[in-house]
């Protein structure tokens, strides 16, 4: 590779353990203008530092105005998008249009936003998914943020469509130039970059050596119950140094579960069939939020034997509270939106939908096989991406913190990826998708029965089953959804593996009248269970 092609910022798509290339600030003008007036049209970018990677975003913008062309950013969340828009300057905020959720708009500033985009007036569109349904004029790029984010998924209601599926095809309609950001890509997206052979970015450096721990040596040392006497150690390292701490618990409430130890009951979810967590000295589901006092005796066998299982979050801060009793602690998730500024903060993965964090020179992931436990396909590359995350982050905030990793899984792809390029885990994961015939190497389609009588709902499955196995197709046997029961209906599933691009239009069009009313059909489903 060239001298030049190294100091421009982007190569051929290759890695190596040795292949990271440096992109100085003075250089980020001079890539912009190297994207615009290249031939190549298709672009992923390793992002390593945000600060680099919103640079890039606004020198893009600024060359597409000079172009006369508009260009479209995509972000998962409208936290992701604030975080842009605190680096936005506001020499270019008369070109841009911020769209976030179209439906809260009224009829006549939604019909005047889509007429000034249609004009061209806006030249710099930014938003979330729903953006991407405006008609453009002159399209130039396409800037997809964390194309990895599940958040890009419309997965529960029509149309059900994934962000960068249709940013894809809508830069092949304009032949506008496309760029995928994410620290960790989807195993499709790079699959397809690879083979196409896209243009590859990288700004920053995966400068971070995560320690990790098996969780094994924490409950054979009893130094504390969820903490590894490395943890310990430096938590009480960074208070000394008053310094901030971040320890990841992803599970809400106490405990997951409420357990008779006498005769096995469970204390289940009546809406979801799923069981419920302890929390705040009730049970709850925080799937559907049903709450109930917690049971002092098992409803099963009478008996008051009942534990609680399973580590929640609030059960860590109790233990970190004892542990450092001066330390101001702060609990962040999905229902306490805790002060970022403590010197311990206890969080969930709802972290990462907060705008600013300040600077933590501690990450501590106290329990990290959460996801792992999950009979799903998507477990390790979720796994990984949020772990990238985090550390992405917490680097935004200007430091680069000392990474600690607890989990049971330390033989997981996932885990002895984490820190090491891209390609480790990709090469993997993608031997694992090919031996299982998982995307990219097929296209997955999931059928969703649902009804109010489970019995029905599983023989009207069992029943469109048969009839697509007749016609020779690579179907599942159906199962039920995870959480059984959806909105007070029980849904049960079939997993339909197709040929990658498959244009039999007969086949399709037998099939899809095969469904009524009462089916929903989600193709490249971000879940399998």
């Amino acid at each position: 590779q060239s001298d030049a092609n190294e100091q421009s910022g982007y190569k051929n798509m290759r890695i190596r353990r040795d292949a990271t290339c440096h992109v100085s600030t003075k250089n980020i003008k001079k890539l912009a203008e190297q994207i615009f007036c290249s031939k190549d049209k298709k672009y992923l970018l390793f992002n390593y530092d945000s600060r680099l990677k919103y640079k890039l975003f606004i020198e893009m913008a600024r060359r597409s105005i000079k172009a006369n062309k508009q260009i479209l950013f995509l972000f998962p969340t409208v936290s992701r998008m604030k975080n842009f828009l605190n680096f936005f300057p506001a020499d270019l905020s008369d070109a841009a249009a911020v769209i976030t959720a179209i439906a809260t708009l009224g009829k006549n500033k939604r019909l005047a936003l889509w007429q000034d985009i249609f004009s061209g007036k806006h030249k710099i569109i930014i938003g979330t998914r729903s953006a991407l349904f405006f008609v453009f004029k002159n399209l130039g790029a396409i800037v997809v943020d964390d194309s990895h984010s599940i958040d890009y998924k419309n997965y529960d209601q029509n149309p059900r469509f994934h962000g960068s599926t249709v940013a894809k095809w809508l830069s092949a309609q304009h032949n506008s130039i496309l760029l995928l950001t994410s620290c960790a890509p989807r195993i499709v997206d790079y699959f397809e970059a690879k083979n196409e052979k896209w243009k590859q970015i990288i700004l920053g450096t995966a400068d971070w050596q995560p320690q990790i721990v098996n969780s094994e040596d924490i409950y054979n040392a009893r130094a504390s119950k969820h903490l590894s006497f490395g943890l310990l150690d430096a938590l009480q390292q960074t208070l000394n140094a008053n310094q901030r701490s971040l320890l990841i618990v992803n599970r809400k409430g106490t405990a997951t579960s409420l357990v008779c130890s006498d005769c096995g009951f469970v204390a289940i979810c009546p809406n979801c069939n799923l069981p419920m967590s302890v929390a705040d000295k009730n049970l709850q589901c925080f799937r559907c939020g049903q709450r109930q006092d917690i049971l002092l005796s098992c409803p099963n066998c009478k008996g008051a034997n009942l534990k609680q299982r399973g580590i929640g979050i609030e059960q860590v801060a109790k233990e970190v509270k004892k542990l450092y009793p001066n330390a101001r602690l702060s609990i962040v998730c999905e229902d306490k939106d805790g002060d970022l500024s403590a010197d311990i903060v206890i969080a969930t993965a709802e972290i990462l939908n907060k705008p600013s964090w300040p600077q933590f020179s501690l990450v501590g992931v106290v329990y990290a096989d959460s996801a792992l436990y999950l009979a799903d396909y998507f477990a390790s590359s979720r796994l990984y991406e949020f772990l990238n995350e985090l550390v992405i982050n917490a680097k935004f905030a200007g430091c680069a913190p000392r990474v600690i990793v607890q989990t049971r899984f330390v033989d997981n792809p996932a885990i002895k990826s984490f820190g090491l390029p891209y390609s480790t885990f990709f090469e993997q994961e993608i031997d694992f998708r090919e031996k299982f015939k998982y995307p990219p190497f097929v296209e997955l389609i999931k059928f969703i029965c649902q009804g109010d009588d489970e019995a029905n709902v599983a023989k009207k499955a069992d029943g469109i089953y048969k009839k697509l196995a007749s016609l020779g197709l690579d179907v599942l046997p159906p199962f039920p959804f995870y959480a059984k029961k959806v909105r007070k209906k029980y849904r049960w599933q079939i997993l339909l593996k197709s040929a990658v691009g498959g244009k039999n239009k007969d086949l399709s069009n037998n099939i899809i009248a095969l469904f009524g009313a009462d089916w929903l059909i989600d193709k490249d489903p971000i879940s399998l269970l």
